[in-house]
């Protein structure tokens, strides 16, 4: 694969000269665990599971400004990124003071595997998801749209699709976001833990999830959360509302159906885009 580490498409000048900040946690003997993930890779089913064991603190992107931080990495600049994750872990330990273990499922955070190692030695899982199931399951929000309000990665220079993408469709956009986001995460973290998988059974989910994390969960209660379907965020559904308040939502957002009824074009583009990281990440054709 083409290597995929965030490239500075602007420059962070102060770099250079100064220190890196580190964090002030409320309780140094807390431990921290991450999920990183793309969006749409079951990050909120995840914490919901995690959320039957009351000895941690499990939360699902919950910080306002991780967005802005993700995209400040992603930009380049590291300085300012690093200094506003150190404040950000100051609050979010003040938050789960008194808790053995600080967990997220966050897939804004898929850029701060270095800084979360570094600073906080943190154990981290990396999840991906089908892009055969995940581009249906984003086409249902407005990436690559003029309403979009998350996903504003652009190729950096040097990328290989860098001189092809202003003649990309939105379904070609999102291939090279899914296959971005897993490249850079397979080459910080090694092979993925599928979803699918993770989620097929207690088993499944103790080997690949709460054995590398650390963490226990009673099957019990694994299993009475499992049937709770996971539909929307909160934040998904409050913006939905408000849209609909406003009459901003838009009735008419492109979808596109089930990969079994893609145009063979659709999976040739996936094919041209993606192939090379499916196979890597374990997805067969």
């Amino acid at each position: 694969m083409t290597d995929p580490a965030p490239k500075p498409s602007i420059s962070d000048p102060g770099s250079e000269e100064r220190a890196l900040p580190r964090t002030q946690r409320s309780d140094p003997d807390q431990g921290y665990a991450f999920l990183l993930s793309m969006g749409r890779t079951g990050t909120q089913l995840i914490s919901k599971l995690l959320a039957g064991n009351p000895d941690i603190a499990i939360y699902h992107e919950p910080y306002e400004l991780d967005r802005e931080i993700m995209q400040l990495r992603y930009s380049g600049f590291h300085t300012v990124a690093d200094a506003c994750m150190a404040t950000r872990m100051d609050e979010m330990s003040q938050r789960s003071a008194g808790k053995s273990v600080h967990v997220e499922s966050n897939s804004f955070l898929r850029f701060e595997v270095e800084w979360l190692q570094r600073e906080l030695n943190a154990r981290l899982v990396y999840m991906s998801r089908d892009p055969r199931t995940f581009l249906p399951s984003a086409y249902q929000r407005n990436v690559y749209t003029s309403a979009d309000e998350q996903f504003t990665q652009v190729p950096h220079d040097g990328d290989p699709w860098v001189a092809e993408w202003g003649g990309f469709s939105r379904f070609e956009k999102i291939c090279w976001f899914w296959n971005y986001a897993n490249q850079f995460l397979f080459q910080a973290l090694g092979p993925p833990v599928h979803i699918e998988t993770a989620t097929s059974s207690y088993a499944k989910f103790k080997e690949k999830i709460l054995d590398p994390l650390a963490l226990t969960l009673d099957q019990e209660i694994w299993e009475a959360k499992i049937a709770v379907k996971v539909n929307h965020s909160s934040r998904y559904h409050f913006r939905k509302r408000w849209r609909n308040r406003l009459g901003l939502e838009k009735s008419n957002l492109e979808t596109i159906p089930p990969y079994a009824q893609w145009t063979d074009d659709m999976k040739a583009q996936l094919q041209r885009i993606c192939g090379e990281t499916m196979l890597t990440l374990g997805y067969e054709p």
